[in-house]
């Protein structure tokens, strides 16, 4: 009888652990569900970062698209900018002026002494230092100045200005040492000191234009 009993409780002892196997607890049936979950909200996670891949390219595509046709735009405008015509007037008379004093200014000191006035080899015997050179930086200065006008840019004004300057300092330099009032009178002095009046007009000009915008 003692053996019987042992067989019948070791049966049902299979026969319940053969029914766990088959119908899960309500305790497993529990974490089944827990990591169905998980699982699901990994799912949703996986495709959000996976959109938001895909989508920020675009976006990052078409802001830089966006900003090379801006650039492009503003170069086009620049190139297509037309140039006024008294830009072209001062530009190139007084880029001819520049060149003009370059050449005679190295006409009167490496011309043949032979070829030369007595009158005009004595006053460039005469010269100084700063005589000799002079007249190269300030038709230099304005030679520069013409161009980058020509070009519109706004250092041009600065370039202008800085002749002026020079120029100006030069003449009364050149009043005070040389006699130059008791040579070539009042009227002398007046055209000199017009010339700078007339650049002057110019670089009241350059200076409205910068401040349109034309100048760039």
């Amino acid at each position: 009888m003692g053996l019987v009993f042992i067989l019948e409780q070791e049966s049902r002892r299979a026969v319940s652990a053969a029914q766990q196997c088959v119908h899960p607890t309500s305790g497993s049936l529990r974490v089944f569900r827990h990591f169905a979950r998980l699982e699901v909200g990994f799912v949703k996670i996986a495709l959000s970062r996976l959109a938001h891949l895909r989508v920020t390219p675009a976006v990052g595509r078409s802001s830089l698209k966006t900003l090379l046709q801006k650039k492009g735009g503003q170069k086009m405008v620049k190139k297509t900018q037309s140039r006024p015509i008294l830009v072209w007037v001062i530009s190139i008379i007084f880029s001819l002026m520049a060149l003009s004093q370059i050449i005679s200014q190295s006409l009167l000191l490496f011309l043949s002494p032979s070829l030369q006035l007595p009158e005009v080899q004595s006053m460039v015997e005469s010269w100084s230092v700063l005589d000799r050179v002079s007249p190269y930086v300030v038709a230099i200065l304005l030679l520069v100045s013409m161009v980058q006008l020509f070009r519109l840019q706004r250092n041009s004004v600065n370039w202008l200005a800085i002749y002026i300057g020079l120029v100006f300092l030069l003449s009364i330099q050149q009043a005070i040492t040389t006699k130059w009032i008791d040579n070539f009178g009042v009227k002398g002095l007046i055209s000199a000191f017009g010339g700078i009046v007339l650049f002057l007009i110019a670089l009241g000009y350059m200076l409205w234009l910068r401040k349109r915008e034309v100048l760039t």
